[in-house]
């Protein structure tokens, strides 16, 4: 038996330093520098020497920091374009190797010449200038103008004012400014907010910061020492939309892998996120708490049992337990119990990973002088095998279907039972999902996402989503822990029609396979397509259509066949020859293409919407040319290879 944990595993994890993301610069390790320089070289705003250095008492020269400062703001497409175009500075020639950067730099107003009609890229930045272009990089260049302050204070309070010195000790705003120092601002500028008009005043506009630069430049979401509030799991527990809440500013919302975003529960976490791939690049944490991954025995009212401990946890409060992939705590399987000391904090509850179906084939089995259950299993074809339950409330009778699992006592825990009294008429199955009549709509990404059982008494088979029918099957759908079971009971509509109408549709069944047995190509395009016309109108008649129109579906069909006249014209012979081909493309591959229009962009399916269209309509035209349906299909078949290049 496959258990979730052999052992009881402990995991004393402090997330004070989980990392994702870590340069290998060894003269910044344990220094003041290093988050900064490890942010700067994740996004390549900076990088280190050959030797494994990055020498972060080195000056910073007016061309290296406008790079740094047209990476960080996302720029780094334009500077090939701006290579090619006029810079007017003398001493910045176009085969400089920053020409390019600078060029951008100076098109976004992030730096100024001097009054000599000189750049001095090869010059040392100064503090002040660093926190002017940055701020200008921010947009706060209007709001500095403002201040009645002069150069170069009026940049350095308002730098000040940001926060964007905090970390950078003893600097004077003349002096040169060295690579550590500038690897600490920008990281401070990036998390800052870019300029934004919060208010007016006698004086103009008010600037506010608003979206972060490394959101706003880069697409970046870093949230920094947050609460996580609240967490939302999406209805086929893929995603989870976690709640941060940062001191003083806004709750942020980010949707994350729903794996992801258990371990953050309860925690006080910074994160650095990449929405664009989905990847967390960094999740650290203030708090440290002893980490419990244990299999769950059994969950009372007010405490948590696990595997290998006697004596229970007391529960936390309601808003401190998650659960994932169940609905109650008795279908609690596996657990992160987050501990502070010997205090339950915070609980996340989870489902079994090795979920069982299968139908009880006795109820009161003797096993070693002791009386369990036995238990059939999906495809089993006979017998079963014998085990305790858990608990005798969970005692489940003969014949019933269940989703269980084995503890780690090799006892049963029954999770769900079947109810088949539930189940549904299935109104649509597509490729990535199922909608019922009561408008339920089961999403799913991937066959491994669900399993289909049929239900056929006491026996359980596994079925392929096509191998169901629509019209006669009937669903009742579990979602447990993350995976859907589509339990499907057979022909479920037919027990409940009108025996007349039954009947009718047998008849029509016959009639429609005496149909298919004439061959296209023997009769006129009008004879025959009389009889497609009562194939079509056969095609969507079933047990949800009244009795009269089973009847007259039948009639139709009899009175086409009745009405076929052998082709005498052997010209015509080759024209229905092609018709029949363009009518098998229509019914076939065409069909299943428009079946699965939501796999498409409309740009690409409006030329195959267009041929299918003109197609069918071609197939209603009794006195069509076999160059006007050869055209027709070569039309079709090229429009489907089309589409499906950009699938």
């Amino acid at each position: 038996m496959k258990k979730f944990l052999c052992l009881l595993l402990v995991m004393v994890t402090c997330f004070t330093a989980t990392s994702f993301a870590a340069t290998e610069l060894k003269d910044i390790k344990d220094t003041k520098y290093e988050a900064a320089v490890d942010k700067l070289v994740l996004f390549k705003i900076v990088n280190g020497y050959g030797d494994g250095t990055f020498l972060p008492a080195n000056k910073v020269t007016r061309a290296e920091l406008s790079k740094m400062l047209v990476i960080a703001m996302g720029k780094e497409s334009q500077v090939e374009a701006a290579k090619k175009k006029y810079l007017d500075f003398s001493d910045v020639l176009s085969s400089y190797w920053a020409y390019g950067h600078i060029s951008v730099a100076a098109s976004e107003k992030l730096v100024n010449g001097y009054e000599d009609g000189t750049f001095k890229p090869a010059g040392n930045v100064t503090y002040a200038e660093a926190a002017a272009m940055v701020l200008r990089a921010l947009g706060f260049e209007e709001e500095v103008k403002r201040s009645e302050l002069t150069w170069p204070n009026n940049y350095m309070s308002c730098a000040d004012d940001l926060e964007l010195f905090e970390g950078i000790s003893n600097i004077k705003a003349g002096d040169p400014a060295n690579r550590g120092d500038i690897a600490i601002l920008l990281w401070n500028a990036l998390r800052t907010g870019t300029a934004e008009i919060v208010a007016y005043n006698d004086k103009g506009v008010i600037y506010g910061e608003g979206t972060p630069m490394i959101t706003e430049y880069l697409g970046y979401t870093y949230i920094e020492d947050a609460d996580v509030t609240n967490i939302k799991f999406s209805d086929n527990l893929k995603e989870a939309t976690v709640s941060f809440k940062e001191e003083g500013k806004k709750e942020k919302k980010v949707t994350l892998d729903a794996i992801d975003a258990l371990d953050m529960f309860g925690r006080k976490v910074s994160l650095l996120y990449d929405p664009m791939n989905g990847e967390i690049l960094e999740l650290t944490a203030d708090e440290e708490y002893t980490m419990i991954d244990a299999e769950v025995t059994n969950v009372s009212e007010t405490k948590i049992y696990i595997a290998n401990r006697r004596n229970g946890y007391k529960l936390p409060e309601e808003k401190n337990i998650l659960m994932y992939g169940i609905s109650s705590y008795s279908e609690a399987a596996e657990a992160i119990l987050i501990m502070k000391d010997t205090t339950l904090e915070y609980l996340v509850l989870m489902g079994s990973s090795n979920a069982k179906v299968g139908v009880v084939v006795d109820n009161d089995y003797l096993i070693n002088d002791d009386y369990g259950i036995r238990v059939r299993d999906v495809d089993e074809t006979k017998g079963g095998d014998g085990y305790f339950v858990a608990n005798d409330d969970q005692w489940p009778s003969q014949d019933s279907i269940i989703l269980y699992y084995l503890d780690a006592d090799d006892f049963l825990v029954v999770l769900k039972k079947l109810d088949l009294s539930k189940a549904k008429t299935i109104s649509s199955i597509g490729s990535k999902s199922i909608k019922t009549e009561d408008k339920n709509e089961y999403k799913f990404e991937s066959d491994d996402d669900y399993t289909v059982i049929n239900v056929d008494g006491t026996k359980l088979e596994s079925l392929k989503l096509s191998q169901v029918d629509i019209k006669t099957d009937k669903l009742i759908a579990v979602n447990y822990n993350a995976h859907y079971y589509f339990f499907i009971i057979e022909d479920a509509i037919s027990d409940d029609i009108d025996p007349e109408l039954e009947d009718a549709l047998y008849d029509l069944e016959d009639w429609v396979d005496e149909a298919l047995d004439y061959d296209e190509e023997l009769y006129t395009q009008k004879s025959y397509h009389d009889l497609a016309e009562a194939l079509e109108y056969a095609a969507a008649t079933d047990y949800t259509s009244t009795l009269s129109r089973a009847k007259n579906a039948c009639t139709k069909i009899e009175e086409a066949i009745a009405g076929l006249v052998k082709a005498t014209k052997t010209s015509e012979k080759n024209t229905v020859k092609a018709k029949k081909a363009l009518r098998k493309l229509v019914a076939g591959e065409a069909k299943d293409v428009y079946d699965n229009a939501e796999l498409y962009t409309w740009q690409s399916y409006d030329v195959f919407d267009v041929a299918y269209d003109d197609a069918k309509a071609l197939l209603d035209i009794d006195d069509a040319t076999k160059t006007e349906i050869e055209d027709a299909e070569r039309a079709l078949y090229n429009a489907i290879d089309a589409l499906v290049k950009k699938k």
